[in-house]
């Protein structure tokens, strides 16, 4: 990118290849092309109000802050584009504060519950197939259908690897337990940070509030 000098503005401004090139071609006389100006060096652009613009490195700012362009310094032939951090406003972070557990929370829901099997770990897919498959199966059950005698084979992982586990009644009952209670305390967890920030007065109350932690894994 290019700064270039804005008469009307009086300040320095970001501009485009292109608009670079058509200011150099104003001050040359002659058509600068967008390719010369990658070339020519930067003594020779700034006869003609041209300066390439570096971008620094740019701090962290706090959370529910944005960054905002602040200006352009002048650094020898050359021009640096300055940036500042800006609050946003406290209607603006609720609402990304709020959009960032939403999507946490449908995170996890989908993330392979771990559940402990006679003694044995297996990781559960938890993705909407699965999911879907688990419910048709819980319906089934509480309408009277009978849990089958030799069992029903799902689909687990153990340590990565796919293969099969078949789980008699009381087993099935073991992994329906696992698995509501996660979706309850992600929904409880949920459900307490909004309040939160529903009851936060300014920023500094928002930013106390953990959005990462607490949350079932």
């Amino acid at each position: 990118m290019y700064a270039t000098f804005s008469v009307e503005s009086g300040a320095w401004r970001r501009a485009s290849p292109a608009h670079a090139s058509s200011v150099a071609s104003v001050a040359n006389g002659n058509p600068v092309s967008v390719q010369a100006l990658r070339t020519l060096p930067d003594s020779i652009l700034v006869g003609w109000g041209v300066r390439r613009l570096d971008n620094p490195s740019i701090p962290s700012g706090l959370p529910h802050q944005e960054m905002v362009e602040s200006g352009i310094v002048i650094n020898g032939d050359r021009a640096t584009q300055t940036y500042a951090w800006q609050d946003l406003s406290l209607d603006l972070a609720k609402k990304r504060a709020k959009a960032q557990i939403d999507l946490t929370a449908d995170q996890l829901r989908i993330t392979d519950i771990t559940i402990a099997i006679d003694g044995a770990d297996y990781e559960f897919p938890m993705d909407p197939d699965a999911t879907h498959k688990y419910t048709m199966l819980a319906g089934a059950l509480s309408s009277g259908v009978g849990y089958p005698a030799d069992g029903i084979p799902f689909v687990v992982k153990v340590e990565g690897v796919k293969q099969r586990l078949r789980l008699n009644a009381t087993q099935w009952q073991t992994v329906v337990t696992a698995m509501s209670t996660r979706i309850f305390e992600i929904s409880n967890r949920e459900s307490t940070l909004e309040n939160d920030i529903d009851n936060a007065e300014d920023l500094s109350a928002l930013r106390a509030i953990d959005l990462q932690g607490g949350w079932t894994p």
